[in-house]
C-alpha cells in the first residue's frame, strides 16, 4: 500500500511503506501505528536474538540506526507535523544540533537491547556538530 500526502507546496509525496495500520496504538516516539520497532514491521536484517554485552557494539548499532532511518523515511515518519515540531523544539535548546533527523527513543531502546554495551560503559549518544 502506498501512502500519499500533500505537503505545503501541494506536491504529492508517495511513501512505499504504510505508517498506520488499524488495530494498533500509535507510538508516542516515532508516531507510527504500530511502532516502527514492532514485530509487525520486522525486516530480514533484524537480529533474531539479543547479543551479549560487548564494548565494540557501537558500529553495529550505527548500521541498525541507519536502517531504521530508512524505514522511517520510507513510511513518511520524518514528514509528520508532530515530529517536525519536536525537532524544532530540540533545535532551540542550548545543545548544538546537527541538521539530521532525531532518532526516536523507541529505536534507540530496541537497538541497545539487541546490541548492548557492557554495564559500566555508557552509550555515546548522538555525535552532534
Amino acid at each position: 500500500m502506498v501512502l500519499e500526502r500533500l505537503d505545503e507546496a501541494s506536491e504529492q509525496i508517495s511513501f512505499p511503506m504504510t505508517r498506520h495500520s488499524g488495530g494498533f496504538r500509535e507510538c508516542s516516539e516515532c508516531f507510527c501505528s504500530p511502532c516502527i520497532t514492532n514485530d509487525k514491521n520486522k525486516q530480514l536484517w533484524w537480529p533474531s536474538r539479543n547479543s551479549d554485552p560487548h564494548p565494540g557494539t557501537a558500529p553495529q548499532r550505527k548500521q541498525l540506526y541507519q536502517r531504521f532511518w530508512a524505514m522511517m523515511a520510507n513510511c513518511g515518519a520524518w514528514c509528520d507535523d508532530r515530529y517536525v515540531a519536536k525537532k524544532k523544539i530540540a533545535r532551540k535548546s542550548k545543545t548544538t544540533w546537527h541538521k539530521r533527523e532525531l532518532m526516536p527513543d523507541c529505536v534507540l531502546k530496541v537497538c541497545r537491547e539487541w546490541l548492548p554495551n557492557p554495564v559500566k560503559q555508557p552509550y555515546m549518544g548522538h555525535k552532534w556538530e
